[in-house]
């Protein structure tokens, strides 16, 4: 494990939105990019929260990874595959606990832990006897 992602993981306090016990707020924290370019460009901001969509799970993040296509979209490689919008979030791959469930997505309950695989589309029940941060890489 990286020591600054160590760091933070030991460290929920610098994570408050993490703890369901706190009030929930309208902003999230993220790492975003408002253009294309090199590590420069991420910024640790609040972002808005966004709310699922009809046959979406809105995820509280625990743990995420960064891939080699997240530094392709980031630096621009990729934007014509893949045009985005900015502000974007970067960051494929996660698990965490649903929080809230889209009225077309019935087969997932609030509560629930979740490991979520973007590039493939694919959201999973994770099992309670994987960490969230092991879960994230399988």
């Amino acid at each position: 494990m990286n020591r600054a992602i160590g760091a933070i993981t030991k460290h929920p306090d610098l994570f408050p939105e993490n703890d369901p016990a706190k009030t929930r707020s309208q902003t999230m924290k993220g790492v975003r990019i408002h253009n294309y370019g090199g590590p420069e460009v991420l910024k640790f901001e609040a972002a808005p929260r966004p709310e699922p969509k009809a046959d979406e799970v809105l995820i509280r993040v625990h743990a995420a990874g960064v891939s080699p296509f997240d530094w392709q979209i980031r630096a621009g490689h990729l934007k014509n595959i893949f045009p985005l919008s900015f502000p974007l979030i970067l960051g494929w791959d996660l698990s965490g606990v649903i929080e809230k469930v889209g009225p077309s997505a019935p087969r997932f309950k609030k509560g629930e832990r979740s490991s979520v695989c973007r590039m493939q589309c694919a959201t999973a029940r994770m099992p309670n006897t994987l960490s969230f941060a092991n879960q994230k890489s399988h």
